[in-house]
């Protein structure tokens, strides 16, 4: 439940210009995703925490850091973790 929380304060802090934090909000997204991607779900969907999402809330906070390259790929792997008719 704490990586889209930290995903949308790293797109906070990537508004108002505050670039060290929010890219350790989006490390901090990194290593929990990794922690939890061999564990069992409980089924139940958590609005903003499936891949796709954080991954989309990562391309547009690199967005406003100015980081184009790494934006890109950030929404490109978004889309491609999306079914076809989401």
């Amino acid at each position: 439940m704490r990586a889209p929380l930290l995903a949308q304060l790293a797109l906070a802090q990537a508004a108002v210009g505050d670039r060290r934090r929010a890219l350790a909000s989006l490390s901090e997204v990194a290593r929990l995703q990794y922690e939890m991607s061999g564990r069992p779900t409980s089924g139940r969907c958590v609005p903003g925490s499936s891949r796709a999402a954080l991954a989309c809330r990562k391309g547009r906070t690199l967005a406003l850091l100015g980081d184009r390259t790494a934006a890109i790929a950030a929404l490109r792997a978004s889309l491609e973790q999306r079914s076809a008719t989401a």
